[in-house]
């Protein structure tokens, strides 16, 4: 014969259950969290990770870049614009939003804003570099066609 069980311990062995599955779920969370706040301060304390990271996104953006426009030789500086209501006052930066990546080309004085979100290209403007090495984007240079 089985044992009923008594109608009290039903509802403690399903709230010993309900609490146990939170505490596992916690738990991993814990662990995730922990384990990508290990990576980030890994990126922040190895400067090679984030060198690696910073010329893997230059590829891919240059990579995308590419397919609409003719590149200029060289590697580019790539910036990304976090805060676009800064921008607004430069005419260069007039359509530019969050997220919108810059290519600059020092070399050839060439800067592209150029829009992953759209895969468009926003801007492509001259770059003026005085002798005190800042550089500022000219006046938006309007893309000839045929």
């Amino acid at each position: 014969m089985t044992k009923n069980i008594p109608k009290l311990k039903l509802p403690k062995i399903l709230g010993l259950a309900l609490i146990t599955l939170i505490l596992i779920g916690a738990g991993g969370y814990l662990f995730m969290s922990n384990q990508k706040m290990k990576n980030e301060l890994l990126k922040l304390k190895d400067p090679k990770v984030a060198q690696e990271q910073s010329q893997a996104e230059t590829s891919v953006t240059m990579e995308a870049v590419s397919k609409l426009i003719e590149l200029p030789e060289g590697t580019p500086t790539l910036a990304t614009v976090t805060d676009a209501e800064k921008l607004k006052d430069q005419p260069f930066f007039k359509n530019a939003q969050n997220g919108d990546k810059v290519l600059i080309f020092t070399d050839a004085k060439k800067v592209i804003i150029y829009r992953p979100s759209t895969n468009k290209i926003i801007e492509v403007g001259g770059l003026n570099v005085t002798k005190d090495q800042n550089a500022t984007p000219e006046q938006p240079i309007t893309p000839k066609t045929n």
